[in-house]
Parts: C-alpha cells; structure tokens; sequence
C-alpha cells in the first residue's frame, strides 16, 4: 500500500509540473511587468524635477518648457499602463491563488474519484495476501478441473490401468471417495489379483460408507492378504478391523506383523507401536471386566 501511495504521489507531482509553471510564469511576468512601470514612472518624475529646475533657473526658456514637458507626458502615456498592476508585495499572493488552489484540487480531485469508482480495498494487504483457506480452496478448484479433465479422457480408454489409477487416487486425494471408490471397482475388473488395488478400493470404500470397514472392505483385505501376506496396509487395515469389532488380541496380532517389515525408525513403525499400545490398553481393561 506504501508503494501505491509513493507511486500516486509522484504521478501527482509530475502533472503539477506540467500545469503549475505556465500559471507562475504569468504571474512572474505581471510582476516584471508592474515593476518596470513602477521604475519608469520614478525616471520620468525624476526629468520632470528636472525640467522645473531649468525653468527656475532660466536655462531654459517658457516655449521650451513646455515643448519638453508635452514629451515627458506622452512618454508617461506610452511607458506607464493606464493602470498600473499592484505590487509584489500587495496582490502578489492573489494572483498566485489559482495555482495554489490547483496544486491542493489535483490529488484531492484524484483521491476522490478512485475512491468513487476505483478498488481501495485492493489496497489492504490482508487482501493482497491469500488467506491459507482461500489457497486451500484455489488449489482444490485447479485440482478438480484436472481431475474432471482426466476423467473426459478416460472414458475413450477403458483399459488405461495407470490413468484410472491415477484418477482414482485423485479422488482419495479431494475427499471424493465415493467417485474414488467407484473408479476402484473399475479398476479391479481390470486386475482381479492385485493386491494393492484391493487393500486401495477396501480403504475409500471404507471412508466412503461412513469409516467402517465391515462388509466388503473386510473381504477386500483378506483377499489381498492372501495375495501378499506381507502387504503393509493390508496388515494396517486387518487389525483396525478387528479393533473395530472389539477383538483386540486380533488387532495386536496383525500390528505386530508390520513391524519386522519396515523400519524401526519410521513413521509407520511408531504409528504401529502406538496402535499396539492402545489395543493392549484395551484388552487388559476388557479382561478386568
């Protein structure tokens, strides 16, 4: 906003430049002009002092007299104005009004008309910065034209394994499980025995019909499973099933499994523990009871 304002007051000021100096200029030349005659009329005064002098003092004679003084006068006619202009020091300060006036009129002229019909409030910088919500949400808008521009696509390529995994995971990604749920089940009618498409479709299927992996999402697994033993998220999802029905021992037997199978260190194996914790927790409260 600083910046906008230096910028309009120099625009500002370049057009004063442009519009000032004609208006002094006149009011200098006035000056000059008032001051000239004011100087003139001071020497003729002076030759006039002089001629009555001459007269006093007989070196000149009456005839000549007065043929001298009819020149002063005509010399006062045409060198002094009929009305001579004020002085600097009187009406100088009128004269300079109007520019003074139009140095004050240009920017409050300006200032008012964009406010009228400009946008002052681009000015504010909470408006120049996106918020993290308006952000969010721009990318999630680009993010669904791409996705519907994937989909046109895929429709004249049914069999494109790759583009309708990628179009799947692009509505896990936007929270539209429902869509990615359905583009799963296309997906494993085109590969009935890949595992991580079926512990994938269990996954959305789940979100999609309210976070509960009962039903199909649960023989999803277990088909995945048999598959790849070994499947991570398979392993991940066989246990939250179990803790869902209460089977906590379960839940902790399929957990436990994970852990061999990634690194001590990672994010996964610490999720893991946790997860173990909680069921244990869990399963030793149950068995109080």
């Amino acid at each position: 906003m600083t910046a906008f304002y230096l910028a309009a007051a120099l625009l500002t000021a370049c057009a004063l430049c442009f519009i000032l100096p004609p208006l002094l200029r006149r009011d200098s030349a006035r000056s000059t002009a008032a001051a000239r005659a004011v100087a003139n009329l001071a020497i003729l005064r002076d030759q006039l002092r002089e001629l009555d002098a001459d007269l006093a003092a007989g070196t000149i004679d009456a005839a000549g007299y007065a043929a001298s003084r009819r020149d002063l006068e005509r010399r006062v006619a045409s060198d002094v104005p009929a009305e001579p202009a004020p002085d600097a020091a009187g009406k100088g300060g009128v004269r300079r009004l109007p520019a003074v006036l139009l140095a004050l009129a240009v920017p409050v002229l300006a200032g008012g008309l964009y406010i009228a019909v400009g946008t002052p409030a681009a000015l504010d910088p909470a408006q120049l910065i996106p918020s993290e919500e308006q952000a969010r949400q721009a990318a999630q808008g680009e993010l669904a034209e791409l996705v519907a521009g994937m989909a046109q696509q895929l429709k004249d390529k049914p069999g494109d394994v790759a583009g309708w995994t990628m179009l799947a995971r692009s509505y896990a990604s936007m929270g539209n499980f429902a869509e990615a749920a359905k583009t799963y089940r296309h997906l494993i009618g085109l590969e009935r025995d890949n595992p991580a498409l079926l512990v994938d479709f269990a996954d959305v299927l789940a979100m999609s019909q309210g976070r509960t992996m009962q039903g199909e999402p649960e023989e999803l697994v277990k088909r995945a499973l048999v598959l790849d033993p070994e499947n991570v998220k398979a392993l991940s999802l066989s246990g939250s099933t179990a803790f869902e029905r209460g089977d906590f021992a379960g839940a902790v037997a399929q957990w436990k499994k994970i852990l061999p199978l990634v690194p001590a260190d990672s994010e996964t194996a610490r999720n893991t523990i946790d997860s173990i914790g909680v069921a244990q927790q869990r399963e030793d409260g149950a068995g109080e009871l």
